[in-house]
């Protein structure tokens, strides 16, 4: 019931076969079911931004996890974020890494909404201290399509568009590979919702057609909309596109177990490889990063490219990792595990047992979880905590390199909360299942090392030229005048220096 798939009794009997490797990891029966229910809060507030499609995201996520959760109240709170105010200019003019997710963080941060749930692609990858993604969904369609104005019904190939038609995108990705593979066509700034684009291109003569996400068009219903599907040759879709994830704070297990349940694995490494494949580039929207990737019991296959603004310019590269993952030492109990190469030293490990409080002697550590008044590090002698009751695990060595290979600070009391539902937050700050973290692993070296193979072509300095090809950051845009009684107050103004 706790599990993802429902394998609760074959967890129980796992349980009571592998105790001597585990410890005390868990309970069975109703001290376990009880143990969800007190994870499972009473009422949830959801933060969303306004946009239609925004909201029938965030929708879609509170439907899933109601559909599992009859019993919890959830509360949708709108917000408006910076993207959605500047609408007069390109993305990759404005610049800045959380356009559209700056203010639901605040919110996030501030304890006002529980979680809140994004577009993964507009996610910075570098979340703020203290948040995670607690949950991938399934990816719907990644792909870009283009839908043309009704006075081109009967075009089906973007090549046979007259010379000169033109594209409305505010996309420098999309631009630039368009530009490589049709020189013919020009393109024009457009900003706005879907429905807010879709109307201007019904009703201005100035666009023969537009570029949006497949995604964000069938989560609405507007699949009838659609000209031309683009694919891989065309266009390499956005890093993390189609995919909608839920940011949450990294220590509330509650919310973590609640999000659990609607994670897809195999989307959330995908995307995992993607999104380190950016951040390695340091990308964002101001510069044209294309990305393909696919997962299979076997393998993982990622494609990633860079471009000039024009598309003359272009690094590719693919890379294919195999996913031949050895259990987790929390599952397996063996020495040969996925971090049996990769142990921290005893003094490392000694450092972090005492910050987060996991008992460490004669080779076994405990997870006790909870800071005492007797001693403020939260480290016990033994195996057993200052009110007497035993720890909620014991750990090998092993099985504390797994937990501290991931993302850090944790919290004693959520590690134990988290691990309890066998749920760990992997070091890329997605939270996922125990067994899957050599997976994510994985992708994560696929997608930094397919970074790397860029940047030792070029790819740094084909972005920094892109970078530099007139990027206006909304920071440096003229300030507002004071009011007229706090213009006193104003301190004075250096007078620049001749140069």
């Amino acid at each position: 019931k706790s599990l993802k798939g429902g394998h609760y009794n074959e967890y129980k009997s796992y349980l009571s076969k592998e105790m001597d490797v585990i410890g005390k990891w868990g309970t069975t029966g109703t001290a376990l079911d009880n143990q969800t229910s007190a994870l499972r809060p009473s009422v949830v507030n959801v933060g969303s931004r306004c946009s239609q499609l925004a909201l029938c995201q965030t929708e879609i996520v509170v439907r899933k996890l109601k559909a599992l959760n009859p019993n919890i109240g959830f509360n949708i709170i709108k917000m408006t974020t910076k993207g959605d105010q500047i609408l007069d200019k390109a993305l990759s003019k404005i610049g800045g890494k959380s356009l559209f997710t700056k203010e639901l963080e605040v919110a996030l941060h501030d304890n006002k909404v529980d979680f809140v749930v994004h577009s993964l692609k507009d996610l910075p990858t570098t979340l703020p201290p203290g948040l995670v993604i607690g949950a991938v969904l399934k990816r719907d369609d990644p792909r870009d399509c283009v839908i043309l104005h009704k006075k081109h019904g009967n075009v089906k190939r973007l090549s046979d568009l007259p010379e000169g038609a033109v594209i409305g995108t505010s996309s420098l990705r999309r631009i630039s590979q368009l530009s490589r593979h049709y020189p013919s066509l020009k393109f024009e700034n457009i900003r706005g919702n879907l429905n807010t684009r879709l109307k201007k291109l019904d009703d201005d003569d100035k666009y023969d057609g537009i570029v949006l996400a497949v995604a964000g068009i069938d989560r609405l219903g507007w699949q009838e909309r659609v000209s031309i599907y683009l694919e891989k040759h065309d266009m390499l879709y956005a890093v993390s596109q189609g995919a909608m994830a839920v940011e949450c704070r990294q220590n509330d297990a509650k919310i973590l177990k609640l999000l659990s349940d609607i994670n897809d694995t195999e989307t959330a490494i995908r995307v995992t490889g993607e999104r380190t494949f950016m951040k390695k580039l340091d990308g964002g929207c101001s510069v044209p990063i294309g990305t393909w990737s696919n997962l299979d019991e076997e393998k993982y296959v990622l494609s990633g490219a860079v471009f000039s603004s024009n598309g003359k310019e272009m690094i590719f590269c693919e890379r294919e990792d195999l996913l031949n993952i050895t259990p987790s030492p929390l599952l397996c109990g063996t020495s040969s595990c996925m971090f049996s190469n990769e142990h921290v030293s005893n003094q490392k490990r000694k450092t972090i047992c005492n910050d987060n409080g996991i008992v460490h002697g004669n080779g076994q550590v405990s997870f006790n979880g909870m800071d005492t008044p007797n001693n403020s590090n939260g480290v016990q002698s033994g195996s057993e905590t200052a009110n007497g009751s035993n720890g909620i695990t014991d750990f090998s060595r092993d099985m504390i390199d797994i937990v501290h290979e991931q993302f850090p600070p944790f919290t004693a009391q959520s590690v134990r909360e988290l691990m309890e539902h066998n749920l760990i937050i992997h070091k890329s700050g997605v939270c996922c299942f125990i067994q899957d973290v050599g997976k994510f692993d994985v992708a994560q070296k696929c997608g930094a090392s397919l970074a790397v193979n860029l940047i030792n072509r070029g790819a740094t300095v084909l972005l920094d030229k892109v970078r530099a090809e007139g990027l206006q950051n909304i920071n440096q845009a003229p300030v507002r005048e004071l009011p007229r009684e706090l213009q006193s107050m104003e301190p004075p103004r250096k007078k620049p220096k001749e140069t």
